[in-house]
């Protein structure tokens, strides 16, 4: 449940941001209000307010949609796995620290960074980290499409 409002979460913001893009009108207006979007929600490492080491976990660049969808795919399919044993509070908790963790990470590997930092990567790297640490002897099948009349399933260590 916590997964799937995390996703939920991310793509209406994904959702607002585009609309926003969509009211400003034009090119010029598009990128002005993305901008603005990455400048409110995002994190600035120079100057940053008090929400944003959490709500720049749910931005993400408007111009790059398959950003959003591999972030939110890896969250999908690890993240249910982890709030399984965490719990949904525990999972929460989980993935909204190692957001931040990334975000600390980020802004003391390059302090003077003008660009707001965006987007679930680091949260999403957590939960990844989690499942292999957790999960270490999972197989996950893998499916191989040689040509279009026969498929293999493949079995292989979620580490590999």
């Amino acid at each position: 449940m916590a997964t799937f409002l995390l996703v939920t979460l991310t793509v209406a913001a994904y959702v607002a941001m585009r609309r926003s893009m969509a009211d400003a009108g034009g090119a010029d207006g598009a990128e002005e209000a993305a901008l603005r979007w990455a400048a409110r929600w995002g994190l600035d490492g120079r100057a940053w307010r008090w929400w944003q080491p959490v709500s720049y976990l749910f931005v993400h660049d408007p111009f790059d949609i398959w950003h959003l969808v591999g972030n939110m795919l890896f969250l999908w399919v690890f993240g249910n796995n982890i709030e399984e044993r965490f719990g949904r509070i525990g999972f929460t908790l989980f993935y909204l620290t190692a957001g931040i963790v990334a975000t600390a990470v980020q802004v003391l590997a390059d302090p003077s960074s003008t660009v707001p930092v965006i987007g679930a990567s680091g949260a999403i790297a957590g939960v990844m980290g989690a499942y292999l640490v957790l999960f270490p002897r999972a197989r996950d099948r893998k499916s191989t499409r040689l040509n279009s009349s026969h498929e293999w399933i493949s079995r292989m260590p979620s580490s590999a």
